[in-house]
């Protein structure tokens, strides 16, 4: 099952950043994005209790709480990285960001405690190589874009995202850890809690600062990306709690190898041309998802 859980979530990350990436291409509106995932997470939160018959009131607190602090850091999330990206160079940002995921699978291995795979550990390190040689061919790629050196504010912003997008991986192994058994209204307390969160606070931003991008890619994104957060983060929740994959081979296989994806599927369908190092980080990152799959 552990195979399973990690290919679906592999899968529901990958699609997730391409549709963001996507998003990014028509100039949408990111904190309308925001918004929508909120919105958008939240209909299928409830959605699931419906149909399954929950009563949330059960849920085990912890369930809540995390939930309810992760949805707050998911709408602080694309602003502080719009603030970094407006301070720096889009390609450098998005590759610090997604490396976020190695200190996560770090954390994992420290608290609440795991197993230390070696093959784990040879993917989580082939992933980062992955993920910086790919960055370093966007960067090359995109020389003429570059806005040069980073201007004042984008190390502070670009630490407040870097943490915010940490706190969020590895919430979903301090989740998994306090669930109190395998039962749903757990899992279901969790999302509702989080999407909530994200949905009211979000909205509340949104209304009070100018507007700025499009909103109809900001919808179509937002509401695409919600739908695939919460299929992406139950079954992240499935591999931890019921599959028992550890969380230094999740992180890396599914958040890592997810930007691997999408660089491949950018130069398949949006034609990008990879240079010397976006080949070689292709390979590596093709021998770091192999590496995970046999420590899953």
């Amino acid at each position: 099952m552990g195979y399973l859980y990690l290919g679906l979530t592999l899968l529901a990350w990958t699609t997730l950043a391409f549709c963001y990436r996507w998003g990014e291409s028509r100039k949408a509106d990111r904190l309308l994005t925001s918004v929508m995932i909120g919105v958008s997470g939240c209909f299928w939160a409830l959605l699931s209790v419906v149909l399954l018959r929950l009563d949330v009131r059960e849920a085990d607190p912890s369930q809540l709480i995390i939930g309810g602090v992760m949805g707050v850091g998911g709408v602080a999330a694309i602003p502080l990285f719009m603030a970094a990206v407006a301070r720096g160079d889009l390609s450098i940002t998005w590759t610090v960001l997604t490396l976020s995921f190695a200190p996560a699978a770090l954390l994992s291995m420290i608290y609440p405690g795991e197993e230390v795979l070696a093959t784990g550990v040879l993917g989580l390190v082939a992933a980062a190589a992955a993920v910086i040689l790919l960055g370093a061919d966007m960067v090359k790629r995109h020389r003429s874009d570059s806005v040069g050196k980073p201007r004042r504010g984008w190390f502070l912003f670009m630490s407040l995202s870097f943490t915010t997008n940490l706190g969020a991986l590895y919430g979903y192994r301090l989740a998994a850890h306090f669930l109190p058994d395998k039962t749903a209204v757990h899992k279901a307390g969790f999302f509702l809690s989080m999407y909530a969160a994200w949905a009211i606070v979000g909205v509340v931003v949104w209304l009070a600062r100018p507007k700025v991008g499009s909103k109809k890619p900001g919808l179509i994104a937002g509401s695409a990306v919600g739908s695939l957060l919460v299929g992406g983060g139950c079954l992240s929740l499935l591999a931890l709690n019921l599959a028992d994959v550890p969380g230094h081979v999740l992180y890396p296989a599914t958040s890592g190898g997810s930007s691997i994806l999408v660089f491949v599927l950018s130069v398949i369908f949006l034609k990008e041309r990879p240079g010397r190092f976006g080949w070689i980080g292709m390979i590596a990152g093709a021998g770091a998802l192999t590496l995970l799959a046999f420590a899953a």
